[in-house]
C-alpha cells in the first residue's frame, strides 16, 4: 500500500474509533443514516483537503452505475450511492475513500 492510502485509513480508523466513543449512539442503536451522520461529520474533519460527500451518486456529470451479473447470471444495473466518499469532484483520478456501511442487522444483500 502507498503512504497515501495507510495515511487514509489511519485517518478513516481514528473516525470510527471515536464514534465508537459517542455514548448517544451505543445508548440508542439508531439506523445506518444517523451512525452515517455522525461518521461524516469525523471524516469531514480529517480530511480538510478533499471533498466529503454522503450519498454522492455522481462521476463527474452522470449518475455512476454497475452493470453486473444477478444471482441468476443475468446483467443488472444498478445505481452507485456510496454512504461516504473523499475524493476531489470533478476527477476520477482523486478518489480516495469510498466507505459503504451496514448494520450487522441488515441481512438485505440482494444488490450490495
Amino acid at each position: 500500500m502507498t503512504p497515501i492510502i495507510i495515511d487514509a485509513l489511519q485517518r478513516l480508523a481514528e473516525a470510527i474509533t471515536d464514534l465508537f466513543q459517542n455514548e448517544h449512539l451505543r445508548y440508542a442503536a439508531p439506523g445506518e443514516r444517523a451512525v452515517m451522520a455522525e461518521l461524516y461529520v469525523r471524516v469531514r474533519e480529517r480530511f480538510p483537503e478533499y471533498q466529503v460527500n454522503d450519498e454522492y451518486d455522481r462521476r463527474e456529470r452522470a449518475v455512476k452505475d454497475l452493470i453486473y451479473p444477478d444471482a441468476a447470471g443475468d446483467m443488472d444495473e444498478a445505481d452507485i450511492v456510496p454512504d461516504l466518499i473523499v475524493h476531489r469532484v470533478g476527477t476520477q483520478d482523486h478518489n480516495l475513500l469510498v466507505v459503504e456501511a451496514k448494520r450487522h442487522t441488515n441481512r438485505d444483500f440482494a444488490k450490495d
